[in-house]
């Protein structure tokens, strides 16, 4: 069984949402956008079986619930973790299919609608763009919250004829807009909130981490110049120290030299071409709990491609694979990771064999893939009861 392809992620320079700063907190808040969408469509239902007297036309009234039962379906579909990121698609149909809800339901009661209590249309509507407040930008969800009013103030206007209240019109359109507006900009005012706040917080994260690294960055050197004298101490000085106590230099003597040299040169090469993500897999396995340490992981990346990842796709790919060798049956040896260029991208594949790939290892892996599709793009999934293939791709 594989997973289809996911779009590519849209750029979030221009306005970025919830969902892409902090994937792992959209997955954890796809419950509540669950139950605001299932609710839209109960506050409907029951609005709808309450003032059912007053239904001119049934048949529309449960196409008008099927339209807005779309609406929160495409919601609730798109928010899973396995979709991620959220599309401006998936918020253009709910939106459509939200708006025909509205004006399915106003027809429903066309010629017998005589108050507007009981028009659910705003209210339902505003639910529906408060679930997707998290998952798009609030740019988006304010020009559709308000466009759905200016449908609704156009529908109240052409039933006003006859309401039994004795009001000017403007009033009518008034109420009936009020609660989706409210439900909208609240849910505008909460995603900036939340996004600067996450900004913020990041911000000030980088700059710690940056300072850490100034201040650490003595220890390191220090750290690697010992390991330097250490390898001195343990080859090269043992050799000088016998050469002195003889005489001469034999054939043996320059082919040790020789011998010692390289291997000092290959340790040094090594150490300065390892990239990141090496130092991760090899961290990760040494410090497993299960046998991750049994063997070593393979990881391809020629040309430092891991290098040209933000702090964020660095995270995903750090959390997945200390998540895969953690696991009690998992050997690091089984863990390949290759990244090669195509083009102006670089693309990357994650293949580890796996002793068992059942539903609750696939369940207990899905926030991963779900973080994984936040932050890069071509997600590319395919299991199998012993193999887990991740591709995916990243800009240079």
């Amino acid at each position: 069984m594989s997973a289809a392809p996911v779009e590519n992620r849209e750029s979030a320079a221009a306005e970025p949402t919830s969902q892409q700063l902090d994937p792992a907190g959209a997955v954890a808040n796809r419950v509540v956008t669950s139950v605001i969408a299932i609710g839209a469509f109960i506050f409907a239902l029951v609005e709808t079986v309450t003032a059912a007297r007053e239904l001119s036309h049934p048949i529309v009234a449960i196409f008008a619930l099927a339209a807005l039962g779309g609406s929160s379906a495409v919601v609730i579909i798109a928010s899973t973790p396995s979709r991620a990121p959220f599309s401006s698609r998936a918020l253009a149909l709910a939106a459509v299919l939200g708006i025909a809800s509205i004006v399915l339901s106003a027809a429903s009661v066309m010629g017998t609608n005589t108050l507007i209590r009981n028009d659910w249309g705003g209210v339902s509507f505003g639910l529906v763009l408060l679930a997707c407040g998290p998952y798009r930008p609030a740019r988006q969800v304010a020009a559709i919250g308000v466009f759905g009013a200016v449908v609704i103030g156009f529908v109240i206007i052409l039933q006003v004829h006859g309401f039994t209240a004795d009001a000017p019109p403007m009033a009518f359109v008034i109420r009936a807009v009020t609660p989706l507006l409210a439900l909208c900009f609240a849910s505008v005012a909460f995603t900036r909130v939340t996004v600067r706040s996450i900004a913020l917080w990041q911000s000030r994260a980088k700059a710690a981490s940056a300072l850490l690294t100034d201040e650490a960055s003595p220890g390191i050197a220090r750290s690697i110049q010992q390991d330097r004298v250490t390898i001195l101490g343990r080859d090269v000085i043992p050799f000088l120290r016998e050469m002195a106590s003889r005489d001469q230099v034999t054939d043996d003597d320059r082919a040790q030299a020789r011998a010692i040299a390289n291997s000092i040169r290959s340790v040094m090469v090594a150490e300065a071409d390892r990239s990141w993500l090496e130092s991760v897999v090899e961290s990760s396995a040494s410090s497993a709990s299960g046998p991750g340490g049994g063997g070593k992981a393979v990881v391809l990346d020629k040309r430092h491609l891991a290098g040209g990842m933000s702090t964020e796709q660095r995270t995903a790919i750090r959390t997945l694979i200390v998540a895969l060798i953690e696991a009690a049956e998992f050997d690091a040896g089984d863990l390949r990771i290759e990244l090669t260029e195509v083009g102006e991208r670089s693309v990357g594949v994650i293949d580890a064999k796996l002793q068992s790939y059942d539903y609750l290892r696939r369940l207990a892996l899905a926030p991963y893939f779900a973080i994984m599709r936040a932050v890069f793009t071509n997600v590319v999934i395919d299991f199998t009861s012993s193999a887990l293939t991740v591709r995916f791709s990243y800009d240079k």
